[in-house]
């Protein structure tokens, strides 16, 4: 891996991603996507990247040969929901069910 090439993903470390990656031999629904292919980006090594799951901190490493694309996600604090919903309705939305599954359905209604 070249200086440059290194530099620039050092960007993502620490930061939440998602990775796109070549097809898989595995199919998988919306959330366990979520959980393999978003995470926060620990370590980059020279043959991938290692994340981990933000709330139950299992690991994953993806090779570089079966990425596609690495993209920075934006970080869903309190203080960004509070821009856009009224803390009544913030109180009220609960985005993580029981078993730690993101509710898909929830989250979008953020999305207007």
């Amino acid at each position: 891996m070249n200086k440059e090439l290194a530099d620039n993903l050092n960007y993502f470390i620490n930061k939440p991603i998602t990775i796109i990656t070549n097809a898989i031999n595995r199919n998988f629904n919306e959330t366990q996507s979520i959980d393999y292919f978003t995470g926060i980006c620990e370590k980059i090594i020279e043959q991938g990247i290692f994340t981990y799951h933000p709330i139950t901190k299992c690991k994953n490493f993806i090779l570089f040969s079966s990425m596609v694309g690495i993209f920075e996600e934006q970080q869903v604090t309190e203080d960004l929901l509070r821009e856009t919903n009224n803390q009544e309705d913030f109180k009220e939305k609960v985005f993580i069910k029981e078993n730690n599954e993101l509710d898909i359905q929830s989250f979008n209604s953020l999305i207007k």
